[in-house]
């Protein structure tokens, strides 16, 4: 069901301090956008950065708003079945699809976030 892992977001509290110290460990990339979710209320700032082997960290910092997101994300080889979704959004998770991906976050059984990812094209996947 799931085809790799694409990153781990990490909840910073200053996200030039952090990329400092993970540049300093190896990993490469930096500022990617300023974003703004649930109607304006929460808004972060996101870096990705990338390690040697290719695996991606995102580095989270929120600007307004209450946000405890830490996750790791996965791709996904097929898109989940209409009911799977229903079963994500009665749970509380979100749903958000668009004409290049599906996007679905929900927990595990301990609590963990986790980002459902399914392109709709191949040449649209990036981290």
């Amino acid at each position: 069901m799931i085809s790799r892992i694409r990153h781990t977001g990490i909840r910073v509290a200053d996200i030039e301090k952090s990329m400092q110290f993970y540049h300093a460990l190896g990993f490469t990339g930096g500022l990617e956008a300023d974003e703004t979710w649930m109607n304006s209320e929460i808004k972060i700032k996101i870096a990705k950065l990338q390690a040697p082997d290719g695996s991606v960290i995102e580095l989270i910092q929120v600007l307004q708003g209450e946000w405890s997101e830490t996750h790791f994300a996965v791709e996904l080889e097929e898109d989940l079945p209409a009911m799977t979704k229903e079963l994500i959004k009665a749970k509380g998770g979100m749903v958000s699809e668009n004409h290049i991906r599906n996007v679905y976050y929900t927990t595990d059984p301990d609590g963990h976030n986790i980002e459902l990812v399914y392109f709709k094209h191949q040449e649209n996947k990036e981290n």
